[in-house]
């Protein structure tokens, strides 16, 4: 198997014209930035509250339906309560950086 990949990497190499330059991308590829992110995009802090509050009441159901059907609470309110806070801080840690980015592009297309 390693020498058919030879082959082909030698063949490959073969059938390229001496003094060509290895494959590059062009000077457009080179030169044009990624585009960014539209503004439209980027979520409101309102609909943050709103993401939350509904994983807040998916959590309590769940710990309903689980008290209910299982009827062992041992654990399931840290477990639930860990959820609800580990999202809440993913979600005001995913708000810093939206505006940080808004921000960022900003000032680049004022500086250009």
């Amino acid at each position: 198997m390693a020498k058919k990949k030879q082959a082909k990497q030698t063949a490959a190499v073969a059938s390229e014209p001496k003094g060509a330059p290895a494959s590059s991308p062009s000077v457009e590829q080179q030169t044009t930035a990624p585009s960014p992110r539209p503004r439209e995009g980027a979520l409101r802090f309102r609909d943050y509250i709103l993401l939350n509050v509904l994983f807040d009441v998916f959590c309590i159901v769940q710990l309903v339906l689980a008290r209910l059907f299982i009827r062992e609470t041992r654990g399931l309110y840290f477990f639930f309560g860990m959820l609800i806070v580990g999202f809440l801080l993913v979600s005001l840690f995913d708000y810093a950086y939206d505006r940080l980015i808004v921000q960022k592009e900003e000032q680049q297309s004022a500086r250009s």
